[in-house]
């Protein structure tokens, strides 16, 4: 039999209280565990992710417990709305909070558990007082039980590829989910941007594939998502580029399975009923077979140039959905603002479309050098793993190495190299790769790596960003503390573009006290609030 949520708190409770921040982690984690043995949840990950985690933790001992039963207690509820089999668990997360002396004093910003629920019950749930917990129950359990009935919907209009298979045409669609404006609001608040950012509607995730090229030139089938915000009558389009992904699964087609990125950009966007979102999982990653060219700025633009066309032939087709206009904004984060940069220059220099505004947000533009100068002597969190994608990445697009101890030291030379292109997380292989690179790379490729003129360096250069002059309006948003991408990449593509003739590139720094993860939702957030400034 397993044990009861609550009973996992009060076994814990004097654990927690000896052993700090790592005991508050590991209860958690039990509860969480007990959370999904229990209810069968298809949609909610593993485990808190670490981002997420390290809200808890850190709300609890270095903020108010307040906060923290607040943010456990939306974790809770972000995967019991998907499915519950024993809606009994979430009173015994309740009473396991209320053991512990956390007060839950007020919560917002989740009121209801499903938009198109009874809205006669949901009227009635008040979780803002703990002891309201019982009388509540059974309300919250029809709620949610209501709320998720045929939630994952079938595949709709897989008709619409081309013969041809032009590049950015639909091949397939599918309705991968329907999210409640409630669950965004919650997304928003995870971020830590409420007070930014609110969102006014649900939304709609849709999976499709489209038509594409691979690295050398050949036509292949990708995958991505397009979110439709609920009850929209008209948008605009964002073209939003993610972040570093190793995992295959971690990409915004598959959301809905718990990918915290994905979550947050359609609650940011697509929450405020004013924007469609088109988000493409690069080549190797989603669907698409191979190694992910990571890094690689055609690669980068082709893939998200195809998934912008294809998103507006979808949209064209898809009955009930906004009425589109014209303007099209691009945004990403971290290899997302290398590949934003990359689409920008991609669609200025070879396409008649018109971007309304850019915003790159803390990407490694200059690759050959600022960046590589400051991993290599400052690296930070995931640094190897950073590096060691480059070259098993850089190796399979244009032959880097013929052994692969030319780069790595042995046991890496065998060890590295088979972690990527799998389901293998960015914590995973850090776990497997020591943080200096000096024990994980050959003496004579970091020398390479940091060398003009090498050939590997030659490479880096060939895929950076920063020479050139953008006609449209753009802002890089970047944060000054940013431990993992160096500031200097954006300073000097602002000074380099400016000198070469651009007039309306200017570098935003998000600010100076946050780490390269936790600068994204604050960036985002700035980012969404200038594009709103380009409506009517």
């Amino acid at each position: 039999m397993v044990p009861g949520v609550g009973m996992i708190w009060k076994h814990h409770g004097g654990f927690v209280a000896a052993t700090g921040e790592k005991g508050v982690e590991f209860a958690i984690r039990e509860v969480i565990g007990v959370l999904e043995a229990n209810t069968k949840v298809a949609h909610c990950p593993n485990q808190i992710g670490q981002r997420r985690m390290q809200l808890l933790v850190g709300e609890l001992f270095r903020r108010q417990a307040g906060s923290a039963a607040d943010l456990l207690q939306l974790e809770v509820q972000r995967c019991l709305f998907f499915a519950v089999e024993k809606p009994i668990e979430f009173l015994e997360i309740l009473q396991g909070i209320a053991f512990l002396g956390f007060h839950k004093r007020n919560l917002n910003t989740l009121r209801t558990f499903h938009q198109a629920g009874n809205s006669a019950l949901a009227s009635r749930l008040d979780l803002t007082v703990m002891r309201s917990r019982l009388a509540i129950l059974g309300l919250v359990s029809a709620a949610l039980l209501a709320g998720c009935a045929g939630s994952v919907m079938a595949p709709i209009d897989d008709n619409l590829g081309n013969p041809n298979n032009a590049r950015g045409t639909v091949v397939s669609s599918t309705k991968v989910q329907s999210y409640p404006q409630a669950l965004l609001t919650f997304f928003i608040a995870a971020g830590g941007v409420q007070d930014q950012l609110s969102a006014t509607t649900g939304a709609d995730l849709y999976r499709i594939t489209y038509n594409t090229i691979d690295a050398s030139g050949n036509p292949t089938v990708a995958s991505g998502a397009v979110v439709v915000p609920q009850g929209a009558t008209s948008a605009s389009l964002v073209s939003y580029q993610h972040s570093t992904a190793t995992a295959k699964n971690s990409v915004p087609s598959l959301t809905n399975n718990g990918y915290e990125e994905g979550e947050f950009i359609m609650a940011a966007f697509a929450g405020s009923g004013k924007y469609v979102l088109a988000m493409a999982d690069y080549l190797g990653l989603g669907s698409n077979p191979g190694l992910h060219p990571f890094l690689q700025a055609q690669t980068e633009a082709s893939a998200s140039l195809d998934m912008i066309k294809a998103a507006r032939q979808f949209l064209s087709t898809l009955a009930g959905g906004p009425t589109m206009d014209n303007r099209l904004f691009l945004a990403g984060y971290s290899q997302g603002g290398h590949a934003t940069m990359a689409l920008t220059k991609t669609i200025q220099e070879t396409t008649n479309l018109t971007v309304t505004a850019s915003a790159p947000m803390a990407g490694p533009y200059d690759l050959a050098n600022t960046q590589m100068q400051f991993s290599l002597h400052d690296p930070g969190a995931d640094t190897d793993v950073f590096l060691s994608y480059v070259a098993v990445a850089y190796n399979s697009l244009y032959n880097l190495y013929t052994n692969p101890n030319q780069a790595f030291i042995p046991p890496y030379d065998t060890q590295v190299p088979p972690l990527f292109g799998q389901n293998n997380s960015i914590d995973t292989i850090a776990g497997d790769i020591p943080d200096d690179p000096t024990q994980v790379f050959q003496p004579s490729f970091i020398t390479a790596l940091e060398t003009q003129g090498s050939t590997v360096n030659n490479l880096l250069l060939q895929n950076s960003l920063y020479n050139w002059a953008p006609t449209m309006p753009m802002r890089l948003f970047h944060a000054l503390s940013d431990n993992i991408v160096s500031y200097q990449n954006s300073v000097l593509a602002q000074t380099t573009m400016n000198g070469l003739g651009a007039t309306q590139v200017t570098l935003v720094d998000v600010g100076n006290t946050y780490t390269h993860a936790e600068a994204m939702p604050p960036a985002t957030a700035m980012a969404r609030l200038w594009f709103d400034t380009f409506l009517d």
